[in-house]
Parts: C-alpha cells; sequence; structure tokens
C-alpha cells in the first residue's frame, strides 16, 4: 500500500492485494490512525518535529490493542529508531494479529510511504528481511535515500 497524510490519519492511496487466502485488505480512501500505524509514523517522520506535534495535538489518542504508543514521546522514539534502522515496523499496534513494514517515499514536494503488512504470524521472523529489502527497493527507486526534513 501506499499512504498520503489526511488530517491526522494516513489514507490508503494505492492499495495492492495479496492473493494469500488470510490476508490484511485494505481499500483505497480508507484511513487508519497517524499514531498507531507504522505506515502512519512512517509519513510523520516526513515532517519536522514541530509539524508532527501539530498533528499529534489534534489527535484523539484511542487504544485499540495493549500494543497501541500512546504518548508523543512513545512515538518520537520510535521513529527514531525507525529511521535509525531504515524502515518502520509494528506488531498488533492498531489490529490484533496485523505486522507491518513501511519506509518513507519521499518525492518533494509530495510525502508518501510504502506498507507491506499482513498476519503476525507470517511476518514476525520476518521483520528484517522484510524491511531491508523494501528500503533497499525504495532507495534503488529514487535513486537514493529518501531526504528528509531535520527531525529537530
Amino acid at each position: 500500500m501506499v499512504g498520503v497524510i489526511s488530517g491526522t490519519q494516513a489514507l490508503f492511496y494505492q492499495v495492492h492485494e495479496s492473493t494469500s487466502l488470510v490476508r490484511f485488505t485494505a481499500s483505497v480512501g480508507q484511513t487508519v490512525p497517524l499514531f498507531a500505524t507504522v505506515l502512519g509514523r512512517a509519513l510523520l517522520a516526513q515532517l519536522t518535529k514541530a509539524q508532527r506535534e501539530n498533528v499529534l495535538r489534534k489527535t484523539k489518542f484511542t487504544r485499540f490493542t495493549p500494543k497501541t504508543l500512546m504518548s508523543l514521546e512513545d512515538i518520537e522514539a520510535d521513529i527514531s529508531a525507525s529511521l535509525e534502522r531504515g524502515w518502520f515496523q509494528g506488531s498488533e499496534g492498531y489490529s490484533e494479529n496485523l505486522a507491518g513494514i513501511a519506509v518513507p517515499l519521499a518525492m518533494p514536494p509530495y510525502s508518501y510511504a510504502l506498507l507491506v503488512s499482513g498476519p503476525t504470524e507470517r511476518m514476525k521472523d520476518r521483520m528484517s528481511e522484510i524491511g531491508a529489502t523494501l528500503r533497499d527497493a525504495v532507495e534503488e527507486y529514487l535513486g537514493s535515500t529518501p531526504q528528509l526534513p531535520d527531525r529537530h
């Protein structure tokens, strides 16, 4: 899936579903909360810290699962660790039994993020492999590492 920011939500801009019988399904135009999803945090990472804080101040933090990040500090820590790693990963933060890997797809003046998502059981042992593959594919497609704004 490819997502964009829409207010305090990530909007699915483009979707290509797996052919596996058990899979995450989404549709173009569907939204998910920025704060609670790896897609959202990959999009938030493309904003300056001040812009992120502005968006997150407008956010109604809802605990979707026991693993939902519920504070600005936790979200900032996740963004920092994810940028250091080269991809965003999460498991069951928004929906139980669902894991995802996302990478920023910064193409100024636009900001997108690319997401691969599926059942936690299928993805949990392959997060690093999937993340590195996704990051490398985006770098190859863009011709370089996406340039993100100063995070401070």
